[in-house]
């Protein structure tokens, strides 16, 4: 991970690069108010593990104008998987941001990708999420790859004003 926080309050990731990593950042959710902006990450994961280059679950988060370029399960994850314990609440707005894979790593996926996933990932436990205007492009993996990809069961989100095309 480049950045792990836990009980966390107030943290601003801003205009950096991240290139060739397994895991991003992850917040947790006893985080509340973290800032992911104005940052690029290029060839996370690939590691056939659920890997994350922005990974929130806490209150309150704000995830823009960051670009992702070349991922392994999700650029983005947002909110609390059933199987976890939330105390606390899961809110955010995901706006602004690009993410794709270049025409080298679709030719290799089977090196990088798993199946069953999303660029932008929804767990199923959220408070308040709102992703709008996102541009989602040219994305493959091995099986059941979507754009945004809401997992069983995900509710309290709103989704608009987004591109998604070439999935």
């Amino acid at each position: 991970l480049v950045l792990w926080a836990h009980h966390t309050p107030n943290i601003t990731f801003g205009h950096n690069i991240i290139d060739n990593c397994y895991n991003g950042i992850l917040s947790s959710n006893s985080c509340v108010n973290t800032r992911v902006v104005n940052n690029t990450f290029s060839n996370c994961g690939g590691n056939m593990m659920p890997t994350f280059c922005v990974n929130c679950k806490g209150k309150d988060y704000y995830i823009a104008n960051n670009q992702f370029r070349n991922f392994g399960y999700a650029a983005i994850g947002a909110g609390v998987w059933f199987g976890h314990e939330k105390k606390y609440e899961s809110s955010g707005v995901i706006e602004n941001n690009e993410m794709w894979c270049d025409s080298n790593y679709i030719a290799h996926k089977e090196r990088y990708t798993l199946q069953d996933t999303g660029a932008l990932y929804l767990w199923p436990k959220n408070d308040s999420v709102t992703v709008r205007n996102n541009y989602i492009h040219d994305i493959d993996g091995m099986l059941l790859n979507r754009g945004i990809f809401c997992d069983d069961g995900a509710s309290h989100f709103r989704l608009y004003g987004n591109v998604v095309i070439n999935i």
